[in-house]
């Protein structure tokens, strides 16, 4: 399991990896826009299922009691 911000990094890297010149590449080969990529990677939105896809990820949402003592 991992968490947002490690999907956040991931995100990052391939746009440090693209460069300016490959970013549209990047874009058009995860079938987004690099302006909602950059938007993720700057944490101004969360990933959606799009990017979770192009990295081989997929949402997942757990559950877990609480302590009685934690309410």
């Amino acid at each position: 399991m991992v968490d947002t911000e490690y999907i956040r990094g991931l995100v990052q890297n391939a746009l440090k990896e693209a460069g300016t010149e490959g970013r549209a590449a990047l874009a058009a080969r995860w079938g987004i826009s690099i302006q909602y990529i950059i938007d993720v990677a700057r944490g101004y939105r969360e990933p959606g299922k799009s990017i979770l896809k192009a990295l081989g990820y997929e949402r997942v949402v757990l559950y877990r009691k609480i302590d009685k003592k934690e309410v």
